[in-house]
Order: C-alpha cells, then sequence, then structure tokens
C-alpha cells in the first residue's frame, strides 16, 4: 500500500522534467523563428520564463499538497495497524494468561464440577469474555445439563434448553452442531444467524453478540461443550478460536487426570478399607496371620497369632524352624509333607489343621490356610501369606455336636427339627423307622406330608397357634406312615429359640405309642368287661337267688303231684328255670368269662357236629370246608361253650358275606415259642389248638376291628345283632386260658384264631360218672343259713322229707346264735356264703372251731370263682363242698350224704 501511495511522486517529477525540458527548447526555437531579433526574443523568453514559473508554481504547489496529503495517510494507517497489533496482542497475552491459569486451576482442582467452574471462571477474568458455560450430554435424555457457568449473563445459560437431539430445534445451535460433529463453531453475529434465532432475544438482553462452541472429548468420544461469549461481534478470530480450542484440550486432558486420579483415589480407599475389613475380620474371628519368605524361611507373625498360643511378641521369631519345633510329633509330618507338596508345585495354596504347642506345653489345634501370592522368573514359589485359626473351641463344639447327634439318631424316638415356617430340616434315624421317610425324603417337606384324617383342622390350628406363642405341645395323635398305613404317637413340640430373635425352630419328638394304645384298649376293654362282670355278677346272685327255690319246689310237687296236666305244668317250669340259669351263666360266661364243666374235648368232633349243624341252617352259596390236622391234641373246656364260640364266629362270617362265598374251619397244633400279641395282651409261650375260622366275606377296617370284642358294639343292622357275641366269645376264651388274634382288610375277608391250651396225651381220659347216693335223714339236725326266706324254705322242705330235722337261720350271726344255743346236736350245716351281718364262711370257720369234724356244705349264687375261693379257704385246710344256686333237690341231697359219710369216715362227732 505505502508503495503505491509513493509511485506518483517520482512520476510526476519525472514528467515534469521531461515537459520543462521539451518547453525551454521548443520555446527558444519558436522565438527565434517569430521575431528574429534579440529584443523580441529578450521580451519573448522574460514571458517565457514568468509563464514557466507560474505554470512549475501551480505544478509545483498541487504536487506538494498531494504529497502532504498522502503522507498523512500513510500515518494514519500506520497508526491504525499498530493499535490492532497492541489489542491483538493484548488479547492474545490475555488469552494465554487464561490459558496459564487454566493449566493451575487443572493443577489444583479436586473434581471435574470446580474444574469446569474454575475455567469458566477464569475465562471471565482473564479473557474478558461476557458468559463462559460448560455443559455435558445426559445419555439417557440426550439434553446437555450445565455443569458450571460464569459471566454477568450466567441468568442466560441458566434458562438454556439444548439437546444434542437432530430432530429438535434445540439441536441446531451451535452447543448442539458442535457436540454432534466434534467441531468448532463460530457465531460470528448472534443478532443476524438464523440457527441462533431460538436465543436470539435472550442473548440481546444480556449483550451478547457472538459466540464460539468448542466440542470436549473426554476418553475418545464428545461428552459435552465449552461455550464461551462476547460482547463483540466478529470478536472471535482464528487466534482466538485456536488459544480457545487449547484450553478445551486443556480441560479435557485434565478432566481424565481427575478421572484416573478419583479412580485411584476410590481404590485406594477400596484397598484400604478392604485391608481393614480383612483385619477386622480376622481379629473378630481370632484368626492370626503370617507371611514367609520362601527362600530365607523367615516369616511375619502377627501379634494376635503370636498372643494365640500364649507368648510375647519378642518371643517367637517366626523362622520356618521354630515353627517345625512347635508342631505336634504325630502332625509333623503330614504337615510337612502338606506344605512340601503345595511348594513344588501341585497347588496354590495349602489348607491343613494340626496341633501346635503352646508357651504353656499344652496343644492346640488349628487351622492353617496359606496361599502362595509371589513367584519368580522361573515360577519359583517366593513369599507365602496365611492365616491360623484357633480350632480348639471348635473341635470341642463339634466332638459335642457330634455326640448329641448320635445320642439323638440313638434314640429310639422319631425326632424332627424345622425352621420357623414348619420345614423340616433334619430328622433322625428313629424318624426314619417311625414314619418310613428317610432323612433325603423329609428334609424340606412340610410335617403335614404324616398327616391323617383323624384329627380335625381345628386341632392342628390349635396346635399351631400353641407353639407360636412360644409354648410347648403336647399330645396324642395319629398320623400315616409312607405307604398309607397309620399309627398313633404321642408328640411333643418345643419352640427353639436364639437370643432374642424369637423362635427360629421348633423340635418335636415323637414316640410311637401305637401298642400302648392297644394295651389300653385291651385295659378299658377288660374294665369294661370287668364292670359288666361286677353288674352281672349281682344280678346273677340275685337271679340264681330266684331261681334256686323254684328248682328245688318243682321237683317237691312233681312228687307230690299225680295228675298229668300238672306234671307238664311242672315240667314247663323246671325248663323255664334251667334255661334262666342257662341265661344266667350266659352272662356272666361273656362278661366275666366264667369256668363251666371241663372236660377233654376233641376240636375235630367240636368242627364236625358244627359243620353238620350249619350245613342244613346256612345259604347254599356258602362253600364250608373243613381243615383239621391229624395230629391235633384234645384240649380241656367246656364243649357247650366252646361250640358256642364257633358258632358265633360261623354266624358273623355268614353276615358278612351276603353274596356267598367259602367258609373255612381249621384246626392244628401250634407251639408258641416267645410271647406275642393278642386282643388279651401278652400269651405265654407253650403248647396250644389253634381253631381258626376264616371268611372270604367284607373284611374290616382298623376301627372296627378295634371295638369288635366291646360289648354292645355291632355293625350289623338295628334288630339284626345284639353286640354280644363277640365279647361271649372273648369271655369263653380267656375263661379257657386261651387267646385270640385276628386278620382281616376291607375287601379281602377276616380270620378268627383261637388258640386253647393242649392237653397232654395222659390228661385226655375221663374218669367214670359216680351213680347218686340215696340218704336217710332221720335223728339228724340240719342247720339251714341263707338270707332269702324262700331259699331256706324250700331247702328245709327238701331235708325234711329225707328224714332230717331242720332249724332255719337268716344270716351268719343268726346262724352261730342258732348253733351255740341248740339244745340238741348239730349234725351237719348249709351254709350261704354272702349274707348281712356275717357271712357263711366266717360263720362256719366259728362253728369249726367248736366242732372241728362238723360236715359244712356252701351254697352260693355268686358267680365270682375268686371270691368263692377265698370264702372256702377261710374255713381251713379242709375246703367244703360247694352247691351253686340255682340246684335241683338231687343236688341238695346227694352232697349231703357226701359231706355226712365224710365226717362219719374220719370219726367226726355231731356238736351238742
Amino acid at each position: 500500500m505505502i508503495r503505491t501511495k509513493l509511485a506518483g511522486p517520482l512520476q510526476l517529477t519525472f514528467t515534469y522534467a521531461v515537459l520543462a525540458g521539451v518547453w525551454i527548447v521548443a520555446s527558444d526555437v519558436l522565438v527565434a523563428w517569430w521575431h528574429g531579433g534579440p529584443t523580441g526574443a529578450l521580451t519573448v523568453n522574460v514571458t517565457k520564463g514568468l509563464i514557466f514559473v507560474g505554470i512549475s508554481s501551480a505544478v509545483l504547489y498541487r504536487l506538494a499538497g498531494s504529497m502532504a496529503g498522502r503522507v498523512r495517510a500513510i500515518e494514519q494507517e500506520r497508526t491504525r495497524i499498530a493499535d490492532e497489533t497492541a489489542l491483538a496482542l493484548r488479547r492474545a497475552n490475555r488469552l494465554y494468561a487464561t490459558l496459564a491459569r487454566a493449566n493451575e486451576v487443572a493443577l489444583t482442582a479436586v473434581d471435574r464440577t470446580e474444574l469446569c467452574r474454575a475455567i469458566c471462571q477464569t475465562l471471565i477474568d482473564h479473557a474478558g469474555m461476557r458468559l463462559a458455560w460448560i455443559g455435558w450430554v445426559d445419555e439417557t435424555t440426550q439434553a446437555v445439563r450445565l455443569e458450571a457457568s460464569s459471566g454477568p449473563a450466567t441468568a442466560y445459560a441458566a434458562g438454556l434448553s439444548i439437546t444434542v437431539d437432530a430432530t429438535r430445534a434445540e439441536s441446531r445451535g451451535p452447543a448442539g452442531q458442535s457436540i454432534r460433529s466434534g467441531k468448532v463453531i463460530v457465531c460470528q453475529d448472534i443478532a443476524h444467524t438464523a440457527s441462533m434465532i431460538p436465543w436470539q432475544t435472550a442473548a440481546a438482553a444480556h449483550a451478547l453478540r457472538s459466540c464460539l462452541a468448542v466440542p470436549l472429548r473426554v476418553q475418545g468420544g464428545t461428552r459435552g461443550t465449552l461455550m464461551i461469549y462476547s460482547d463483540e461481534v466478529a470478536f472471535f478470530t482464528r487466534e482466538i478460536v485456536e488459544l480457545v480450542e487449547k484450553l478445551a484440550a486443556d480441560l479435557t486432558h485434565g478432566i481424565e487426570v481427575l478421572q484416573v486420579r478419583q479412580r485411584y483415589e476410590e481404590q485406594t480407599a477400596a484397598l484400604r478399607e478392604s485391608e481393614q475389613r480383612w483385619q477386622f475380620a480376622l481379629e473378630g474371628a481370632g484368626d492370626g496371620v503370617w507371611d514367609r519368605n520362601i527362600a530365607t524361611g523367615d516369616a511375619f507373625l502377627s501379634p494376635r497369632l503370636v498372643a494365640m498360643f500364649g507368648y510375647q511378641s519378642t518371643e517367637l521369631h517366626g523362622h520356618v524352624d521354630e515353627w517345625v519345633a512347635h508342631l505336634h510329633p504325630e502332625d509333623a509330618a503330614r504337615v510337612q509333607a502338606a506344605y512340601d507338596e503345595c511348594l513344588a508345585g501341585g497347588a496354590d495354596s495349602c489348607r491343613v489343621e494340626y496341633r501346635l504347642r503352646c508357651k504353656d506345653g499344652s496343644y492346640r489345634w488349628v487351622l492353617d490356610r496359606g496361599k502362595i501370592i509371589e513367584r519368580d522368573a522361573a515360577g519359583r514359589p517366593k513369599r507365602m501369606i496365611g492365616t491360623l485359626a484357633d480350632l480348639s473351641e471348635l473341635r470341642r463344639t463339634h466332638e459335642r455336636l457330634v455326640l448329641l447327634e448320635a445320642a439323638l439318631q440313638a434314640t429310639p424316638a422319631g425326632i424332627l427339627i424345622t425352621d420357623a415356617s414348619g420345614r423340616i430340616e433334619w430328622v433322625n434315624e428313629g424318624f426314619t423307622q417311625l414314619t418310613g421317610y428317610s432323612l433325603a425324603e423329609a428334609v424340606g417337606q412340610n410335617p403335614r406330608l404324616l398327616k391323617s384324617s383323624r384329627q380335625t383342622p381345628e386341632f392342628y390350628a390349635k396346635l399351631w397357634q400353641t407353639i407360636q406363642r412360644g409354648e410347648v405341645w403336647s399330645g396324642d395323635i395319629v398320623n400315616r406312615r409312607k405307604g398309607d398305613g397309620e399309627y398313633h404317637e404321642h408328640m411333643i413340640i418345643a419352640p427353639v429359640s436364639h437370643g432374642g430373635d424369637g423362635t427360629t425352630h421348633f423340635i418335636a419328638i415323637k414316640q410311637d405309642i401305637t401298642e400302648r394304645r392297644q394295651l389300653e384298649q385291651q385295659f378299658l376293654r377288660a374294665q369294661r368287661m370287668e364292670g359288666i362282670g361286677l353288674l352281672a355278677g349281682g344280678i346273677a346272685h340275685d337271679l340264681n337267688n330266684v331261681l334256686a327255690p323254684i328248682l328245688l319246689s318243682v321237683e317237691l310237687l312233681r312228687l307230690r303231684s299225680h295228675d298229668s296236666g300238672d306234671k307238664r305244668t311242672l315240667e314247663v317250669i323246671e325248663s323255664a328255670a334251667r334255661r334262666g340259669t342257662g341265661i344266667v351263666r350266659q352272662v356272666l360266661t361273656f362278661a366275666r368269662g366264667i369256668d363251666g364243666e371241663r372236660s377233654p374235648v376233641r376240636p375235630r368232633d367240636l368242627i364236625r357236629e358244627l359243620v353238620l349243624m350249619i350245613e342244613e341252617t346256612f345259604p347254599r352259596d356258602i362253600e364250608i370246608r373243613r381243615d383239621v390236622a391229624d395230629d391235633t391234641p384234645m384240649v380241656s373246656g367246656d364243649a357247650t361253650q366252646l361250640h358256642q364260640v364257633l358258632l358265633n364266629l360261623a354266624v358273623n362270617a355268614r353276615d358278612a358275606m351276603p353274596n356267598g362265598g367259602a367258609l373255612l374251619f381249621a384246626a392244628r397244633p401250634v407251639a408258641v415259642g416267645t410271647k406275642c400279641p393278642s386282643y388279651m395282651g401278652e400269651i405265654a409261650p407253650g403248647d396250644y389248638v389253634m381253631l381258626s375260622v376264616r371268611d372270604t366275606g367284607q373284611g374290616m377296617t382298623l376301627d372296627v376291628r378295634e371295638r369288635i370284642f366291646d360289648p354292645f358294639f355291632t355293625t350289623k343292622p338295628r334288630g339284626k345283632g345284639t353286640g354280644l357275641g363277640l365279647p361271649t366269645v372273648h369271655g369263653i376264651v380267656r375263661s379257657h386260658g386261651g387267646f385270640i388274634q385276628v386278620d382281616s382288610e376291607p375287601g379281602a375277608g377276616s380270620e378268627f384264631r383261637v388258640y386253647l391250651p393242649a392237653l397232654p396225651p395222659e390228661a385226655t381220659e375221663r374218669e367214670a360218672p359216680v351213680a347218686p347216693r340215696k340218704i336217710d335223714g332221720r335223728g339228724r339236725t340240719v342247720l339251714v343259713c341263707d338270707d332269702e326266706p324262700a331259699v331256706r324254705e324250700i331247702a328245709g322242705v327238701v331235708l325234711r322229707q329225707a328224714g332230717f330235722e331242720v332249724v332255719e337261720a337268716g344270716n351268719g350271726r343268726e346262724a352261730l346264735d342258732l348253733f351255740n344255743a341248740h339244745s340238741g346236736p348239730i349234725h351237719a350245716a348249709l351254709m350261704d356264703i354272702m349274707m348281712p351281718l356275717m357271712t357263711g364262711d366266717r360263720a362256719a370257720a366259728e362253728m369249726l372251731q367248736a366242732n372241728p369234724k362238723l360236715p359244712l356244705i356252701f351254697m352260693s349264687g355268686l358267680m365270682d370263682q375268686e371270691a368263692v375261693r377265698v370264702a372256702l379257704d377261710n374255713v381251713g385246710a379242709r375246703p367244703p363242698p360247694l352247691l351253686k344256686k340255682p340246684f335241683t333237690a338231687q343236688d341238695l341231697l346227694g352232697a349231703m350224704a357226701r359231706a355226712l359219710e365224710t365226717a362219719h369216715a374220719g370219726g367226726s362227732a355231731p356238736s351238742a
């Protein structure tokens, strides 16, 4: 520009010189030609000279003025350039100062927010910006979140809504474009830039004229932007842009450094925390720590490890030889072999339990866990670290637990442990034997797998409520075994709690009481039978006293009557009385099992006679079979009662086969070697005859089987059964010294097995019957004592007809008084046993003291054999004969004849 302006004067001067020379030469030539003389020439020359001077002066004036203007312009341009250079220099210095300050800030900032805030403030303080802010992209929403801002126009930055979503207008400004493109975006005139339309009004209000957006690249990707604003249009020159880019690069580098530093600090803190936790855990667990140099054998021992064995830190040096010296002799070889194998490359870690000697000479069990943590270039172990845990208390606890588990396993009772929700966690062998479920099958199950239908939901709800309250529950329950069999158990459930945590477990102890319940039922059945027997015995005693005079009177009336009609009536009366006697005996048989007339009975004949009878009466669709072993021995019993046993069983079998079937009677010898269970309790071993009645009928459930021998229990329709058949069978078999076993399942028929003691061969021959004796009672006095007037009266009539003189008494006291006060001798006494005031046996005993050879005859309607035996024993070593009411006149006279003959043979004398 200066060269152009200086070219004008040179050209002008050159032109002036040329023209001046031409003018002088040309004018002189012209003047000389025109005037031809010197005067004219002089005038002309003077005129020409003046004209030349005027023209030259004008030209020079013009030229001088032009040169002065050009010099002034050159000076102004120089001044402008100097000012612009100074301004650019000042700006550059400020930017360099900003950059330097930014570097300082990057070194002292502790986190990204603080760094961003300091950078923005530095741009305001040192670069003279109107506004600076930094924002980062939210990866979830794509919005640019403001991290820091500074400057007079921070309110503008706070109100910005910018996104990198290219579909939205808020992404088209410099910030969004720089982040999406990763390039610097310059806006030199905000007010006239189309992309800034959404922000122009706000920018004008805050005097923001131009802006610059620089992308922030962190870890290889554009994560944010640095935005700076100026209050000048076209403020951002290339130099400024380059410096801001460098500032942004320093910023992102600082951020990455901060992130690395932060990760390092976090890892260091985590490592420190982990080490603290590890140390705390080891100390809390009581573990000691050792760190061993494999090459030298030296080792660091933690204070806890040293104190574990009673030493001070200065007393142990930690060398491997010292450790070996403290090993228990029995463990040394095994432990050293384990570590040698580990160090030889077998594994990176070693775990071994052994005993170490303490300072006091005792040994302590420890768990030693070591791990190789450093190897040399050749792979040889250099360093090993490990822990030492004291196992002494743990091993003692383990031994106690082993003992406890062994004890629980050995316990015959079933034991199970559940969690608080009732899920089974452990069961013992007794539980398996009781229920059939193994430990593997039971664990994880609920005890309801044993549930039967015998208990109601209310029962289980009450049980659960009790144990939930922390109380112990106990009771009897019917449960179901694996395989669907039921059993009775007595169960105790106790809550288990740890400290104040409430109930954490439940323990249940189960005792199989099935056999006990059977025994209890047998006992209760026996008690019921005994109660019924007492009642029946009392009734029988009274009925026998009623029937006795009837039978005695019938014989007296028959002797006196000659009318056939009367004799027929007497036969009916006698038959009814005898029938009544049989009924009484039947009731007593089922109730108390009284003894009948015993004689050897052949089972083959018994079954044959029964089969012959039922073949004529049972339905034809029932097949009747017999199976009697040839070597079946005889039994001692009342043939009528045994016949009744088989008949009752046969009738029940018939009723159980309404649609026909098979009925088998069997008999065979059986040797019972050990005590065996039955419906009558355990039976002593010995030789028995087994009589079996088996049908193919409907069978019985367990409930029915448990009650079949209960009096008045029947499964037959109303009016079809009395409930006395099987109780009668029970009483008869018990009175014969036998027992009963029953097998029955629904739909599979039933089998009743009656076991009766077998007679030895030598006891099977019967004695010949004795012919009745005749008696003459003339001259003899008999004392008849009975609290029933009718019995006294009729017995007296019978004796008087035989020639006896009779004196009567209503009780034992009265009889004793008569015996002592009678004026003549008493030749015999007929005494009832059970009487008021004084029993017959006590009165007879006192009579025998006065006359030891007094002939005595007892009579009784009492069917309690034990009571009768005691009464007979009370009179002395020679028990008198007994007449069981009701008896006939022939029975009375025969007993009296035998008593008198026995006394006469012994030389007894009548009392006075």
